[in-house]
């Protein structure tokens, strides 16, 4: 596979990164307004998709983890790199991580600290 084909399937494995963060966003607001309005039934079914979506958006990121290994393993021109440590993607993924908990406190936060 080469670099291109590396650096196209990172940037659709961001873009799903993108879209699950925003499902997530979404479904913690669902769950809090169902809550808030006494339906707690629903909001059982709501916190169970809610799991669900989590879940994804793990895999998503550990998907794009795995492309950013292998893109790392491959230099500019195609070949195999020499082995060492890439500083800005490690920014990148710390910026990441930092931000997923963040998020992931606000939400426990707005849900009531579950």
């Amino acid at each position: 596979m080469t670099r291109a084909d590396i650096e196209s399937r990172l940037v659709k494995a961001e873009g799903s990164i993108t879209l699950a963060i925003g499902l997530v966003r979404r479904q913690n607001v669902l769950l809090a307004d169902l809550k808030r309005r006494g339906h707690e039934a629903t909001a059982d079914l709501a916190r169970a998709v809610l799991a669900t979506l989590e879940e994804s958006l793990r895999l998503h990121i550990a998907d794009r983890d795995q492309i950013m290994r292998e893109l790392d393993a491959t230099s500019v021109d195609g070949g195999p790199s020499l082995p060492g440590f890439s500083p800005s993607r490690a920014r990148t993924r710390s910026n990441d991580e930092s931000g997923r908990r963040r998020l992931h406190r606000r939400e426990r936060r707005r849900s009531g600290g579950r």
